[in-house]
């Protein structure tokens, strides 16, 4: 067997195997093979954060033909490189395993950058007012009739709203003045929520008389009843549906930025929490495009939501959307794959959609986003659709943020398990809110969570006003999961946030308010060390790929995000402003800034 042909193959070496093959070699041909055995790669005098079973730290780790194949003292990496071997002194830089963003909306995240969008963010504005003035520059840039978009303004950063909360929202009648002529429609951080101009309610002939769809609301005005702009949840599309979709050009462009932007935060693997079949069909495109190119250089787990995103769903839709497809978890390769299928059970809190036992602030319990009659029928068609799909050998990830609808899906998963057991590594998406009495049984059942930390900063000490104060203190409890033993992923759910794992990473270990610096639930707080396990090794369980990424060991992805200051010791308040120097997958740098680290050859 020619050795390059070994060496290029599925088989992933590590460093006794190379030792035992070499010494099979003749004399003669010993320093051909050795230099045919040397590293692409070797990282030295670093602090390796390998997230292995016992978090060591090591010096140097050595990489050949994307993977790993050691990790160890510098001293002795060093002594494997070849005289083609790229060698880089870190300099005592941090290197954690490449990050992976376990729940993204990537194409929305590309959509909503500028100039596609524009960004209403409380980064970027403070108040109505400013978006206001932010729409009518924009109106003047634009033909008339031409659709106005933008994302991400939160009530809980704007002027107005603080000053009267939970009363004052955003109207069509703060940016009618500005917009005459132009539909505008702008997305809340969360995505579930909607707010637009009286252009775009004309255009979407939204009246007063106009019925609330299922799982939706059209908030009107409490003397008139006219409809106000503001949209929530199964509501929504009947303003979003009428913007002109962006053209393949736009969306693969999109999808350039998002994964150039992400590849600069030291993101090397996420999941894409709601594909279509149109989305999957633009993946396609997108790899066969840039994959030769060398410009693919994050991996993309794919969750598939074919029963119809924004829209309530039932086990019919999931049968027709099935019906002719032959896909299951898995289905793909290591850089673009099938990680399973999704099912929206309800709303989110700051709507007070999310279905909950007790009652929010001022009264309602939310409900579920299923097709359904009575509460009863949609609890039943949920359960359906997680066995349906449990038994098309999909994992699930269910969205379920209050804690009934959390209790509703352990429900499902039970049953479904039951009735046909496999390694499915089901999980509930976001659980803001859980009854302790199914973490046990989530436990049991190999039932994970994926949470979005990182937004906590902005909407725990807002959540007060909409679940009280002992509920919202309890909300994301990381430490009631570790204690019972439930695994737990990290994300950004961007484009909610921009996707900042650092900040998601300082919020686990500080729970603290963004607005305030008030501390919410200090027992749920999580050391740094559990933090990292949840962005990497626990995102790739989630992944079923635990076994070839998500730590810093030999056999595994060479995939690595190296830090600008030691994320195991700084000051937690100071987390996530740590600069990203450097970005690898599979052992190839895809993104670098810092000068100070050298190549020594």
């Amino acid at each position: 067997m020619r050795l390059s042909r070994f060496l290029k193959g599925s088989w992933k070496p590590t460093l006794l195997s190379l030792f035992l093959l070499v010494a099979s070699i003749s004399y003669a041909a010993l320093p051909e093979a050795l230099e045919a055995l040397a590293p692409d790669l070797i990282l030295i005098n670093g602090k390796i954060v390998t997230v292995d079973k016992d978090f060591s730290i090591q010096q140097a780790v050595a990489v050949k033909n994307q993977g790993i194949i050691a990790v160890g003292r510098s001293r002795d990496i060093q002594q494997l490189a070849g005289s083609k071997t790229r060698v880089i002194d870190l300099k005592g830089k941090t290197v954690l395993p490449g990050i992976n963003d376990a729940h993204t909306h990537f194409l929305g995240f590309g959509l909503s950058r500028p100039p596609a969008a524009l960004d209403v963010s409380s980064a970027s504005v403070k108040s109505i007012a400013e978006i206001a003035v932010m729409a009518g520059r924009r109106a003047k840039e634009v033909k008339p009739g031409e659709w106005i978009s933008g994302s991400g303004w939160d009530e809980g950063y704007l002027k107005e709203c603080l000053e009267d909360p939970g009363v004052r929202h955003p109207t069509c009648w703060d940016i009618d003045k500005q917009t005459p002529d132009n539909p505008v429609c702008l997305v809340d951080f969360s995505g579930h929520n909607t707010w637009c101009n009286s252009k775009a309610l004309e255009l979407a002939k939204v009246t007063k008389n106009t019925p609330d769809p299922t799982g939706g609301e059209i908030v009107r005005d409490s003397k008139t009843g006219e409809p106000t702009g503001f949209f929530k949840e199964n509501a929504q599309p009947l303003v979003r549906s009428l913007i002109p979709p962006p053209s393949k050009d736009q969306q693969i462009e999109a999808l350039t930025v998002a994964m150039r932007e992400m590849t600069a935060m030291g993101v090397t693997s996420i999941t894409d929490a709601s594909v279509s079949p149109e989305l999957w069909s633009l993946y396609s495109d997108f790899y066969r495009k840039t994959f030769k190119e060398g410009k693919w250089t994050i991996r993309v787990n794919l969750l598939l939501n074919w029963s119809g995103d924004g829209a309530a769903a039932g086990k019919a839709d999931l049968e027709k959307a099935f019906a002719s497809v032959g896909l299951s978890t898995g289905f793909g390769d290591n850089w673009l794959r099938v990680a399973g299928a999704k099912i929206v059970a309800d709303g989110i809190p700051l709507t007070k959609t999310a279905w909950m036992f007790d009652e929010y602030v001022g009264g309602g319990t939310g409900g579920l986003a299923i097709k359904g009659e009575t509460e009863q029928h949609q609890y039943d068609a949920l359960i359906e659709m997680i066995r349906f799909l449990n038994r098309k050998r999909m994992q699930i990830g269910v969205h379920s943020c209050g804690d009934r609808a959390v209790s509703a899906s352990v429900d499902g998963f039970v049953k479904a398990l039951r009735e046909d057991p496999w390694d499915a590594r089901h999980y509930v998406i976001h659980a803001d809110f859980v009854k302790p009495s199914d973490l046990q049984t989530m436990a049991e059942y190999d039932i994970g969570v994926c949470t979005q930390n990182q937004i906590m900063s902005k909407i725990i000490e807002f959540m007060g006003n909409i679940a009280g104060p002992e509920k919202s203190a309890n909300q994301w409890p990381l430490g009631d999961f570790n204690k019972a033993g439930v695994w737990v992923t990290q994300s950004s759910d961007t484009p909610v946030v921009i996707p900042n794992w650092k900040q998601g990473m300082e919020n686990c270990l500080l729970r603290e308010s963004m607005a305030s610096g008030k501390v919410f639930g200090p027992r749920h707080r999580i050391p740094i060390k559990e933090a990292i396990r949840q962005y990497t090794i626990n995102s790739a369980y989630q992944d079923h790929q635990e076994d070839i990424k998500g730590s810093i060991e030999p056999g595994k992805l060479a995939d690595f995000v190296v830090l600008g200051e030691d994320i195991l010791t700084i000051d937690p308040h100071k987390i996530s402003g740590i600069p990203v120097l450097m970005t690898i997958v599979s052992g190839k740098i895809v993104f670098s800034t810092d000068k100070s680290i050298v190549t020594l050859k």
